[in-house]
């Protein structure tokens, strides 16, 4: 059994996690796609993900979830960390491989049209590296933890 993934890890690896990428480059524990993942059926408790979903278009980013549905067991743990932009133009400016700016609506329709049930939706707000005060106009990421019922 596989306890944690860290999908679409790129080069930001997690201790303690499984970390898979399908690019080699990137050297990750396992080259995979993650729409065709090698991995049993219910054999992992927690899939996390951070700026990877927003490389996947609607259709795709639904193959995903039906795809981690499948590898998750029963009470299993999903958290995605999704990055939007200030604007469409600027998300797709920042990687040429993002495909579609995600609301939060749409995360969460994701989720339950795939069997998880949402528990948190959130965005992330920044602080400043000066003052450190929170800047609350810059919501540009949204956390999503979801988990896979019985």
């Amino acid at each position: 059994m596989t306890n944690k993934i860290n999908l679409g890890c790129g080069y930001r690896k997690k201790e303690g996690y499984l970390n898979i990428d399908i690019n080699p480059a990137c050297n990750p524990d396992l080259v995979a796609d993650a729409l065709d993942l090698p991995l049993e059926n219910k054999s992992t408790n927690e899939v996390f993900s951070k700026h990877f979903l927003e490389h996947f278009t609607i259709s795709e980013a639904d193959q995903l979830f039906k795809e981690i549905n499948r590898v998750m067991v029963p009470y299993g743990r999903l958290e995605f960390i999704v990055d939007i932009g200030k604007s469409e133009k600027h998300l797709f400016s920042k990687d040429s491989t993002h495909k579609h700016r995600y609301s939060p609506e749409e995360m969460r329709e994701l989720c339950q049209k795939n069997g998880f049930i949402v528990d948190e939706l959130s965005w992330i707000t920044y602080r400043s590296k000066r003052t450190l005060k929170l800047i609350k106009h810059k919501k540009y990421k949204i956390r999503l933890i979801a988990r896979k019922p019985k």
